[in-house]
């Protein structure tokens, strides 16, 4: 059984591993098995995962499914505003 503590210390220094981990948590033991879920590659998934590519469907359906803000997983870039 994992620790708050534990929990918090992964997030913050190896957080793609800690993206796995609670996908596990939550019913997906592998990315293939998330990836057909969302009917993606899994290669997608975790090029997501790593930050090698970015796909906002993708990173909110972690989001959600992980059931974790999505402020939490993915840094949000500033939008601009159309004048």
């Amino acid at each position: 059984m994992l620790n708050k503590a534990k929990l918090d210390k992964l997030k913050k220094e190896n957080k793609p591993q800690y993206i796995r981990l609670l996908l596990g948590i939550n019913g997906f033991p592998t990315l293939v098995s998330f990836a057909e879920h969302l009917r993606v590659t899994p290669e997608l998934i975790s090029m997501v995962i790593r930050r090698k590519a970015e796909s906002r469907p993708v990173q909110t359906a972690i989001a959600k499914l992980c059931g974790v803000p999505y402020e939490d997983l993915w840094e949000t870039k500033a939008r601009r505003r159309a004048a």
